[in-house]
């Protein structure tokens, strides 16, 4: 197919959408007009989704390609296979990975996606065959997709991104990026450099730290962002071992002793570490992190304090802070975060109820999935009992999970609660809820991540629960409020961007905040919040959670965060090439 026919099919769409707009305008009724102005809206979406591969293929825009070694969901114009692309549950790198491109996509970039093929994953959370997938596959061209597929045998009868030990494999993580980062800079590179003189590459996270080196390399420009401080260390020679030839773009890596002591490629080859996620942040054009406040926090140095970030690798952002290629970019949620068009809820709801719609109120839809959510984990089912969700991963000390076992036996004595759990993480502190679950029965309850579960939970829930040591920037936080949900939080990280103190009369603020890590600080959250439900009256507390719904449309979308990363392609393409547009 060329390119002409379905630009001039959809070029006679649009005309017709117009000359139908006009007879409308003219002769319709108010009740016509109004149905002609939501019918035009989805075909101007529609036409918009089609027609921007074909006009970005066309004109030869500078080629976006996001490299992640985990997404939830891709845009269904990238292709049939499009479809059935999914590590599953996802997490925040999952989350704003597949929010970031859709945008992207619908906003005309042209914008590629590189991750490993997961076939196995793909398959189970699609519900497909193999012979579907194969059929799939088959109708897609690598040279001419925006979906690039990183194949090797470590990827294969994958059950899980992360952690997946299997066939006695030490180290899997380790390998699995080792894999998907030869496949990009020694085979992907190559391929879209024969087409496309303008490429930035756009990384995450430790995984993908080796790529801007070698983007260096061949002179391609790189973004790194970084979601988390975890990395990892390899050896020249163990990257050489595992496929990745480093001769060419050594010297732009970060090793864990300065590569002097060693001399030249050789003299480090057997005796020094790359460290993955600092040599990504060294190498790359531009580094970028997941909220403002998070920067701010390791560039004035507040992590030194907790012994959490490695003194090389906050030297390093620290330089590239100072060179002004260093951006706090706010994560936000995907757009189908939205009680109006949550299609895992129970029971879908807004402020503004619409029954022909099936939306019934905020206090109505909200009972609704409480009810359900309280069955599903066994606890007392009671509308009038405030459920407090705990919605992010298990994880000390980042998350904060020890501060909550240590209360809860002091919660339930003093309030009428409930406490949800539902979440994976350290298996060392998964027998504490556990306990506490069989101490409590009907008032606290554990059950190991369900996505279905965990959205009605959202929605079902009175609080959400994230007193993070250390949060980057956060997702539920974010999402909860869409849901008249409130989040308990300490300020820290995204966390403080996202979550203002709650005022007295409830015209500021979002939610509950606390400053210091320790069990009394986060008592001191969780009593206010309890304060706030028992004292104010229904009717006030929906008054409140119209506003923070309303206004966490308005402040937290993943519009404004496309907008900003946009900015940034652009600058670092701007700085040697100026005049380029991405869009």
């Amino acid at each position: 197919m060329n390119f002409e026919q379905p630009i001039e099919r959809l070029t006679r769409l649009e005309n017709k959408v117009r000359a139908f707009e006009d007879v409308f305008i003219d002769t319709g009724s108010e009740e016509q007009k109004s149905a002609w102005a939501e019918i035009k809206t989805g075909l101007d979406d529609i036409i918009r989704e089609r027609k921007a591969p074909f006009i970005m293929r066309q004109i030869k825009l500078p080629i976006i390609l996001i490299a992640t070694p985990e997404i939830v969901s891709l845009p269904q114009n990238m292709g049939n296979l499009a479809n059935v692309i999914t590590t599953g549950d996802g997490g925040g790198l999952a989350d704003i990975s597949a929010a970031l491109v859709k945008e992207l996509d619908r906003r005309g970039l042209n914008v590629h996606v590189a991750i490993p093929e997961y076939r196995n994953l793909f398959e189970e959370c699609a519900h497909i065959t193999s012979r579907d997938y194969d059929l799939l596959k088959s109708e897609m061209d690598d040279s001419s997709s925006r979906i690039h597929l990183i194949q090797d045998g470590m990827f294969e009868g994958a059950k899980r991104v992360y952690n997946d030990v299997r066939d006695g494999l030490d180290k899997i993580d380790l390998r699995r990026a080792n894999a998907f980062q030869r496949g990009i800079i020694h085979r992907l590179f190559p391929m879209l450099k024969k087409t496309h003189s303008k490429i930035l590459v756009h990384c995450n996270d430790w995984m993908t730290g080796i790529i801007p080196a070698a983007a260096k390399s061949q002179e391609i420009k790189s973004l790194m962002t970084f979601h988390n401080i975890f990395t990892q260390f390899q050896w020249l020679k163990g990257l050489q071992k595992h496929g990745i030839h480093a001769e060419s773009f050594w010297k732009h890596l970060y090793f864990r002793d300065h590569p002097d002591r060693f001399g030249d490629f050789h003299g480090n080859y057997e005796h020094n570490d790359v460290d993955f996620m600092t040599s990504g942040l060294y190498a790359a054009d531009f580094i970028n992190t997941v909220s403002p406040t998070f920067l701010k926090e390791i560039v004035e140095g507040y992590f030194l304090d907790h012994g959490i970030i490695p003194h090389r690798m906050r030297d390093v952002i620290l330089a590239r802070n100072s060179e002004n290629c260093a951006v706090g970019i706010l994560n936000a949620p995907e757009v189908t975060a939205d009680p109006r068009a949550d299609s895992m809820l129970v029971q879908k709801y807004w402020w503004d109820p619409k029954e022909s719609e099936g939306l019934v109120g905020i206090t109505e839809g909200k009972k609704a999935n409480k009810r359900f959510l309280q069955e599903a984990l066994g606890l007392e089912q009671d509308p009038s009992i405030p459920v407090f969700l705990w919605p992010s991963r298990i994880a000390k000390p980042q998350k904060g999970f020890e501060l909550l076992l240590d209360l809860i036996p002091y919660l339930m004595a003093q309030f009428k609660m409930q406490i949800a759990v539902i979440a994976n993480g350290d298996l060392s502190l998964i027998p504490g809820i556990e306990h506490w679950q069989r101490t409590f029965p009907g008032k606290v309850a554990y059950k190991g991540f369900d996505r279905k579960l965990s959205q009605i939970a959202k929605a079902g829930a009175d609080f959400i629960l994230m007193p993070s040591l250390y949060e980057p920037c956060g997702i539920p936080q974010v999402e909860a409020p869409r849901y008249g949900t409130f989040p308990i939080v300490r300020r820290t990280g995204g966390l403080a961007d996202t979550v203002e103190q709650l005022s007295t009369n409830g015209l500021m603020g979002n939610g509950f905040v606390f400053q210091d890590f320790m069990p009394s600080g986060f008592w001191y959250a969780i009593s206010k919040a309890m304060s706030f439900y028992n004292k104010q009256s229904e009717q006030f507390r929906l008054g409140v959670q119209k506003r923070i719904m309303k206004e966490s449309f308005a402040r937290f979308n993943i519009q404004e965060t496309a907008k900003r990363y946009i900015d940034v392609y652009e600058q670092v393409f701007q700085r040697t090439n100026p005049g380029t547009k991405v869009v």
